[in-house]
């Protein structure tokens, strides 16, 4: 009987071990489990997680990222809409108190065109009758002399010649020197720089006074505004970034579009491609461009390149203007300044060119 019940019970443990398997294999829920009991865990005497200190430093990073990534989103916004409600303003009558070139600006955009004929050398004409003579309208300050540049090789050999060591650097020191003093009476903000009938010296003279200003302390941007073949970028050594005109149109940003110089703390934008009604599109939109950039930077440089019909649009938001003009277009330069003064540039300065470059190499 013993030996009976042995196997019975033998036979019965197969068939369940049997049927526990089919079971399980269909549903694994219904495994058994074999488990016993070890030893009884006690409490660590210190917390295992979370560690306190990596917590900490991974929180810092974490906060000190998102706080930077926000800084950056906000100025871009702030930017984009300072762009776009400034053309606004211009509408609006103001109640605070403005610079009276750019007063004089905001409150007339009808700007007369300058008639420039570089064959004939004419003195520059303006739209409107002359005005009486008066103080204004006389012949604008000179405030340095600069040889004149006629290739790109010898514009570069200027931008070196005025820099700290060269030659002509008491010449660039005059030019910085008297629009840092104008900037500590808060007459000086944003300055254009243009040429009549002379070389490349423009916009060496632009790249050179914009690094000495830079390299002063100052928060300096260039800004290119000549359309066609300018030097700018060359004398930079930038490579190609988008400029203004993909700007205004809506192709880049300002991330994209502003560049460094490698000598200096100096900032450029370039004027960009040329495209059909990008300079009609560009004057419409100068003045608010000019003075976000006045909000941002200390000094805004607008390297305008050779005087032209358009370039009184090109200067709206511009508090101070050097016109480079050699000893013969002089009397250009003085019916320029004069159509300037009436327009209220009160500061209008004149940089004389000496075509006498060997000799002052």
């Amino acid at each position: 009987l013993e030996r009976e019940a042995k196997a019975n019970r033998d036979q019965l443990e197969i068939m369940l071990a049997r049927f526990a398997d089919t079971n399980t294999r269909q549903n694994l829920e219904l495994q058994p489990g074999f488990a016993r009991i070890i030893q009884t865990a006690s409490v660590p005497a210190a917390p295992f997680f979370p560690r306190v200190g990596p917590i900490i430093l991974l929180a810092s990073l974490a906060g000190i990222a998102l706080g930077a990534g926000l800084a950056f989103l906000l100025e871009i916004m702030a930017q984009a809409s300072r762009m776009a409600g400034v053309g606004h303003e211009a509408n609006v009558p103001q109640t605070r108190s403005r610079h009276p070139a750019r007063s004089a600006v905001e409150h007339n955009l009808d700007i007369p065109q300058l008639a420039i004929n570089e064959a004939e050398a004419a003195p520059i004409q303006a739209a409107e009758p002359p005005l009486p003579a008066t103080p204004v309208a006389a012949a604008p300050v000179t405030l340095a002399t600069i040889p004149q540049a006629r290739s790109g090789h010898e514009a570069a050999a200027l931008v070196a010649s005025l820099a700290a060591g060269g030659t002509n650097h008491a010449t660039l020191g005059q030019l910085s020197l008297h629009l840092q003093v104008m900037r500590s009476k808060g007459n000086f903000h944003t300055c254009a720089i243009a040429g009549l009938g002379g070389g490349n010296e423009v916009p060496a003279v632009s790249i050179a006074l914009a690094r000495n200003l830079a390299d002063n302390g100052l928060k300096t941007i260039l800004v290119d505004l000549e359309p066609h073949r300018s030097l700018l970028p060359d004398l930079l050594s930038l490579p190609y970034a988008p400029g203004l005109v993909e700007l205004i149109t809506g192709k880049a940003d300002f991330g994209r579009a502003i560049q460094r110089d490698a000598h200096s703390t100096l900032q450029f934008i370039r004027f960009g491609i040329a495209e059909t009604g990008a300079e009609a599109l560009l004057a419409d939109k100068m003045e608010a461009i000019t003075r976000t950039l006045s909000g941002i930077y200390d000094v805004v440089i607008l390297h305008a390149g050779e005087a032209s019909p358009a370039t009184l649009k090109l200067l709206k938001g511009s508090d101070t203007v050097l016109l480079h003009a050699p000893v013969h277009r002089r009397a250009d330069a003085i019916a320029a300044s004069g159509t300037l003064h009436s327009k209220g540039y009160a500061n209008v300065f004149l940089v004389q060119v000496d075509g006498a470059w060997q000799a002052a190499a």
